[in-house]
């Protein structure tokens, strides 16, 4: 089977299962054949991927940026945090505080 007879047999399924409502015979194939004409027409396919294109979602503008700077905020807050001096001594858990307050 040749890549262009697989085109048109996908192409008549997929039309296939979208006039699949329709149950009268000769309606339904004048939509077909009215469809591929229409499919033909480089007009309309022109017509047809620009719509295509508005309907897919590009990437945001300044994005990047953006994360750039969320990333430098977060390196300059860890380095703010490592410039501060040790704790001295042992740190009290979160365990040891709850004992306290029961007893």
């Amino acid at each position: 089977m040749s890549e262009i007879t697989k085109m048109k047999q996908k192409r008549i399924d997929a039309s296939d299962r979208r006039l699949g409502c329709v149950r009268h015979f000769p309606t339904r194939e004048s939509i077909k054949s009215k469809e591929e004409i229409q499919i033909k027409d480089q007009k309309l396919q022109a017509k047809m991927t620009e719509i295509n294109g508005k309907r897919k979602r590009g990437p945001l503008e300044g994005t990047e940026a953006r994360q750039a700077a969320k990333k430098q905020q977060r390196l300059e807050a860890r380095e703010a945090i490592l410039a501060l001096p040790a704790p001295v001594g042992r740190m009290t858990t979160l365990r040891e505080l709850r004992k306290r307050s029961f007893l």
